[in-house]
């Protein structure tokens, strides 16, 4: 099939929504549930707290598990206190927006020294 050109357009629009079903399904195809239980389990030792998946009857089945048990940053924010102690002053308990919780850990890890390329953009 010889080259098309750029798309534009309802084409451009298909050619993307193929392309993000792909890489999604690329992204449950790495996604390694005994890495992430060894990871949680992990976390749970190092902080002290228990980290329970959305429906606790059904364990962590996938990513989406185990990003929803992370997501509010409490147990992310303990690990960096463990980490570097006094490095988080205040962790924020109430339910707040994702995208805050990933600046403010990313301001954090910023200040650990972790490389640029490495942290969340915003």
């Amino acid at each position: 099939m010889a080259f098309q050109g750029p798309t534009y357009g309802l084409s451009r629009e298909c050619q993307l929504k193929a392309s993000c079903r792909f890489n999604r399904l690329n992204a449950q195809a790495k996604f390694d549930i005994e890495l992430a239980m060894q990871a949680i389990n992990w976390l749970q030792s190092v902080t002290q707290i228990k980290i329970e998946p959305p429906f606790p009857e059904k364990g962590f089945q996938d990513q989406k598990d185990f990003g929803e048990a992370l997501k509010d940053g409490i147990a992310l924010c303990q690990l960096m206190n463990k980490l570097s102690p006094g490095v988080i002053t205040k962790i924020n308990t109430a339910k707040s927006p994702f995208k805050e919780v990933i600046i403010e850990a990313s301001r954090n890890l910023a200040d650990l020294r972790v490389e640029k390329q490495k942290l969340f953009s915003h």
